[in-house]
């Protein structure tokens, strides 16, 4: 269970996507059984509302900047965005349905994401360990490769682009998570970024396929980037 220590002032969130959240049930959320969870958030179940039957409480990851930052950008606001643009380009994303901010500077947590959650499912590199065949691995690299192309077509670099913020369930059908997009207009910056991931998701891999694949993917996901740059014109 989380900390249930938090001062009063703690309690007070603002949800600006229009749902209303009282003190009872942010201190429920709070308070939630944990499903999973990382240095810089935790992942909670709790009671469907709104079709959201889960949070993401993302702690803050530097002092002052984040109690500065997070009255305009906070990190769920962020990744609220990204996943609904994703969606609309086609692109698997975690389903969200709101975001709202600690409004206390020194909050326990600084922002929390609505989301549903996703049981059953395993990140990418894993999913790839235990396939038996190349042609199912080929499947799902190929389909990450053409959500990549697709992001970074459009001019837009995935800041946190790698095979562990893929989600694939028992059917092989994947879901982006942890998203956060930033627009790039200089050319060359972008580019750059674009190589910078793919050295990212290169590592990610690390030996869950055969080298020659992981050069393959690489070499795709620049193919699959210049046809959507090309018929995008």
């Amino acid at each position: 269970m989380i900390f249930r220590s938090l001062i009063a002032t703690q309690d007070r969130w603002l949800f600006p996507t229009g749902l209303s959240w009282d003190a009872p049930r942010v201190r429920n959320s709070l308070d939630a059984p944990v499903a999973n969870e990382s240095p810089y958030a935790v992942i909670a179940t709790t009671a469907p509302y709104s079709r959201a039957d889960a949070v993401k409480l993302i702690r803050p990851r530097s002092w002052p900047r984040d109690a500065v930052r997070k009255y305009f950008r906070c990190q769920a606001r962020r990744e609220y965005e990204a996943a609904q643009q994703l969606a609309a380009w086609g692109i698997p994303s975690i389903p969200v349905h709101g975001w709202g901010v600690a409004l206390a500077p020194r909050a326990r947590y600084e922002s929390m994401l609505l989301m549903t959650y996703q049981p059953g499912c395993q990140n990418a590199r894993r999913y790839l360990e235990a396939q038996p065949d190349s042609v199912t691995q080929w499947r799902l690299l190929e389909a990450i490769a053409a959500d990549v192309a697709a992001i970074y077509a459009r001019g837009y670099h995935h800041n946190d682009c790698h095979l562990g913020n893929v989600l694939v369930d028992g059917t092989g059908n994947r879901t982006w998570i942890d998203n956060e997009l930033r627009l790039i207009r200089n050319v060359k910056q972008l580019a750059h970024r674009f190589e910078q991931t793919l050295i990212l998701l290169d590592r990610s891999l690390k030996q869950a396929v055969p080298a020659a694949m992981k050069q393959a993917f690489q070499a795709r996901c620049r193919e699959l980037l210049r046809q959507t740059q090309t018929g995008s014109r």
